[in-house]
């Protein structure tokens, strides 16, 4: 199916570009996009690399630990049902701490361990809210989309903080809104 989606969402931009007379530039496009896609693509590796290994730097010298005690109060009373599950917990607040410091990619392991243990046990609303919960991802340091600013020529690729915070906030919100919502409805 996405598949699908991006051999359309090409055609239509080819069918475009020929109608509004830009054949020239998204032949450039192209030809120049791969190229820089791959230039991303190493460089965020590369900072994913780097900050999973600085999250087990400080995994191996008990902060993350700390972080998750510190975060422990509010994935409790998120995820009430689970509480009781430390591994659950474990791996929900490592991946909550992986978030908010703006690491999704360094985060997708716990995340999926979360996902696996919340299913496994049939717990479907904790599941359900911490899909939202990781998928809305509230970053106090977007560290990843900071790297993708400075992969492209940003002169302040932090510059986004106050507004990624925010916005993170208000998603999570809103999620967690409809999620009540929808909830209370079944």
């Amino acid at each position: 199916m996405l598949g699908v989606t991006a051999l359309i969402m090409t055609l239509l931009s080819l069918v475009t570009a020929i109608l509004t007379g830009n054949a020239s530039e998204a032949a450039s496009a192209f030809v120049t996009g791969p190229e820089s896609a791959v230039k991303l693509a190493f460089s965020l590796t590369g900072m994913t690399v780097f900050w999973s290994g600085m999250l087990k730097v400080a995994e191996d010298a008990g902060l993350s630990e700390k972080l998750r005690r510190l975060l422990s109060p509010v994935a409790n009373r998120l995820f009430p049902s689970s509480a009781a599950d430390r591994e659950t917990m474990a791996r929900i607040t490592e991946n909550m701490a992986a978030n908010v410091i703006g690491l999704g990619n360094a985060a997708t392991p716990a995340g999926l361990a979360a996902a696996k243990r919340l299913k496994e046990r049939g717990n479907e609303k904790d599941l359900r809210r911490f899909i939202i919960l990781n998928t809305a991802s509230i970053q106090l340091i977007p560290v990843t989309a900071a790297a993708v600013r400075a992969a492209n020529g940003a002169e302040k690729p932090f510059s986004i903080t106050l507004p990624v915070i925010v916005i993170s906030f208000v998603s999570l919100l809103s999620g967690l809104i409809f999620l009540k919502l929808f909830e209370g409805r079944g």
